[in-house]
C-alpha cells in the first residue's frame, strides 16, 4: 500500500549510508536505491521532501537534490510539482516490506563510541554458574535424542519458581521456552494479531516491539504516560476509540524511560483491563533492573486469560544468553509452540540449562545490578550536567539508560555524530508516531565510554545550527 515515508523512517533505512568514500550525493542515491530495490518502500510511496531529508541527515539540500535527480534519471523515482517525489512502480523489487525498520543499529557497522545499545556487562554471577555442576547435568541431557520445543523441564520449573517467588503463582505448564524475550514477543504477535489489528503501547516504548508490530502489519496506537505509567483516562479512551486486540506495556524499569508503574497505577490499569477484556502483554525483560525492590508482575493482579508475560535473564546475567520465555494461558502457548517449530524447531538445551542454573540466583543478581547501575547513572548525570548543561532528564528510576531531552533534533544529531564514529539512537525511534524528536537514550552499561563520548558529543552540539532546534515533544 502506498504511503508517505517520513524523513525519520527513511533515515532509519539509510543507517551508515555515508560510511564509504565518495561524493555524498552519490552515496545517498546508492543507499536509497538499495532500499527501494529491497522492497522496503512500497511502490508509489511518497518520499520526504529534499528539505526534510537534508535536515535529518545533516547534509545540504543540494546534496539531497542531486541524489534525487540521479535516482530520477535512472527511473527509480519521479517528481511532480504539487504531489512530491514518489517511488516508481515499474522497477523490480524483492524481499518483504519493512518500511519502518527500527533495529538497523543491530546490523549496521559499529564505531568505537557506540551508544546505540543498552546492553550491560556480563555479570560475575554468570561465571559462577559456568563453574557449577551444569556440565554434569548437560551430560545427562545429552542422551536425549528428541527436540524439546516446549523447553527442558529444568528451565520451565525454574521459571515457574522465579515468578512464584515474586508473588505470581506459576506452574511449569504455563511456561514456553523461547530464544530470548524478543523471540517471545514475536511469537505472541504472530499468534494473537492479524494484519490490520490494533495494539496499544506506551509512548515511548521498546523500539523492537514497534519493529515486530510493523512487520506484522499491525496498527500501533500510543498512549500518553506520566511518571507513574500510562495515564488511566488516556488508556480507557484509547480502548473505546480503537477497539484494540492487545495492550503491550513495560510496567517495570521501562525501556526507555526507566519508569516503574506505581502500585496504585498498576491496580488502575488492571481494573481497566478486567472491565474491557483487552489482554495485556507484560514485557518483563527489564523488570529485574528496578532501582528498588522488584515490583512483581501484572499477572498477579489479572486473570490468566487476560495476561501474557514475556521475560529473559539477558539484562541480569549476559546478553549472549539467548533464552527467554512466555508465561501465558494454555491455548496461547500451544499456538506459540506450533509457530516456533516452523522456524527453529526448538531452543538450545545447553543455553536453557545454563539459564535454569542462573535463575535461583536472580535476587543476588538484582542486587549486583543495582550496585552497578545506580553509580553509573550518577556518573552519567554528572557528565551530562558538566558537558551538556542545557540537556534535561529525570532522576534515575531504574533500567539500563537515561532518557534525555536535548532540546534539538536528535535525528539530525545522530547523522552528524555518526560521521565522528559516535552512534546514538534518536528518541523518535521509540515512538509509533515519531514523537520525542529531541530525546536520546543514554546507556549506562559502560560509564567509561560516556566519559569519552559525551565531551565529544558536546563539541558537535555546539556546532549544530540553531535552525535544527525543534520544540520538545512530551
Amino acid at each position: 500500500m502506498a504511503k508517505r515515508i517520513t524523513a525519520s523512517m527513511l533515515s532509519r533505512q539509510l543507517s551508515g549510508w555515508d560510511a564509504d568514500e565518495g561524493a555524498l550525493h552519490s552515496l545517498l542515491a546508492c543507499a536509497i536505491r538499495k532500499v527501494i530495490r529491497s522492497g522496503a518502500i512500497a511502490p508509489r510511496s511518497t518520499l520526504p521532501s529534499q528539505r526534510e531529508l537534508a535536515q535529518v541527515l545533516a547534509v545540504s539540500r543540494t546534496t539531497v537534490g542531486h541524489a534525487y535527480q540521479e535516482l530520477a534519471d535512472e527511473g527509480w523515482i519521479v517528481t511532480r510539482h504539487g504531489s512530491g517525489t514518489r517511488v516508481r512502480a515499474t522497477k523490480l523489487r524483492s524481499g518483504p516490506l519493512a518500511e519502518d525498520d527500527r533495529l538497523g543499529t543491530y546490523t549496521a557497522p559499529t564505531g568505537p563510541l557506540d551508544l546505540s545499545s543498552g546492553v550491560l556487562q556480563t555479570s560475575p554471577l554468570f561465571g559462577k554458574a559456568l563453574r557449577s555442576r551444569w556440565v554434569q547435568d548437560l551430560r545427562r541431557l545429552s542422551f536425549n535424542d528428541r527436540f524439546m520445543p516446549w523447553g527442558i523441564d529444568e528451565l520451565r520449573e525454574a521459571v515457574a519458581q522465579y515468578y512464584t517467588d515474586l508473588e505470581t503463582l506459576t506452574e511449569p505448564a504455563q511456561i514456553l521456552a523461547t530464544n530470548g524475550s524478543h523471540h517471545a514477543l514475536t511469537l505472541v504477535t504472530a499468534c494473537m494479531l492479524e494484519p490490520g489489528d490494533t495494539v496499544l503501547v506506551e509512548d515511548p516504548t521498546y523500539r523492537g516491539a514497534l519493529d515486530v508490530f510493523s512487520r506484522r502489519g499491525v496498527k500501533v496506537i500510543g498512549v500518553d504516560c506520566d511518571d507513574n505509567g500510562p495515564i488511566p483516562g488516556e488508556l480507557a479512551t484509547a480502548i473505546r476509540k480503537h477497539s484494540p486486540r492487545l495492550i503491550y506495556a513495560i510496567p517495570a524499569a521501562h525501556n526507555v524511560t526507566g519508569v516503574t508503574w506505581s502500585p496504585r497505577r498498576r491496580r488502575q490499569i488492571a481494573e481497566i483491563i478486567i472491565q474491557t477484556g483487552v489482554p495485556l502483554l507484560d514485557d518483563g525483560s527489564t523488570a529485574d533492573l528496578s532501582a528498588g525492590d522488584h515490583p512483581g508482575h501484572m499477572a498477579s493482579l489479572l486473570p490468566d486469560n487476560l495476561t501474557i508475560t514475556v521475560g529473559s535473564l539477558t539484562k541480569l546475567f549476559w546478553s549472549g544468553l539467548r533464552v527467554g520465555w512466555i508465561r501465558g494461558p494454555e491455548p496461547l502457548l500451544k499456538a506459540a509452540l506450533n509457530a516456533r517449530v516452523t522456524s527453529d524447531l526448538a531452543g538450545s538445551i545447553p543455553s536453557q540449562l545454563l539459564t535454569a542454573t542462573c535463575l535461583p540466583t536472580a535476587p543476588e543478581a538484582r542486587t549486583l545490578r543495582r550496585s552497578e547501575l545506580i553509580p553509573a547513572s550518577r556518573t552519567a548525570e554528572t557528565l551530562l550536567s558538566e558537558w551538556l548543561p542545557s540537556w534535561t532528564f529525570s532522576p534515575y528510576h531504574g533500567g539500563a539508560c537515561l532518557w534525555v531531552d536535548t532540546g534539538i533534533d536528535t535525528v539530525a544529531l545522530a547523522s552528524r555524530l555518526r560521521r565522528e564514529n559516535i552512534l546514538i539512537v534518536p528518541g523518535s525511534e521509540f515512538s509509533p508516531i515519531d514523537r520525542w524528536r529531541t530525546h536520546i537514550r543514554v546507556p549506562l552499561g559502560n560509564p567509561g565510554l560516556l566519559e569519552i563520548a559525551l565531551p565529544r558529543m558536546a563539541a558537535t552540539v555546539r556546532g549544530v545550527d540553531s535552525a535544527s532546534t525543534v520544540s520538545a515533544c512530551s
